[in-house]
């Protein structure tokens, strides 16, 4: 019987250490990916949609600019 409760108390441990770094990560790693991503979509946008989508993504950037 102790083996199982040995068992069982090491996995809740290894739990509550594992679950926090990993909303840590999530923490952290969302607005590095979204200064990647947003930028790099309307780059793609930009590039897939021809001169009337570019005319109006440098209109935005001199507006926020």
């Amino acid at each position: 019987m102790q083996p199982i409760i040995k068992n069982l108390i090491l996995k809740i441990v290894q739990w509550f250490i594992f679950l926090p770094g990993v909303f840590l990560f999530s923490y952290v790693m969302r607005p590095i990916l979204m200064l990647i991503l947003v930028p790099g979509g309307l780059i793609l946008l930009a590039l897939i949609g021809g001169a009337e989508v570019r005319r109006e993504i440098k209109q935005l950037f001199k507006e926020l600019l």
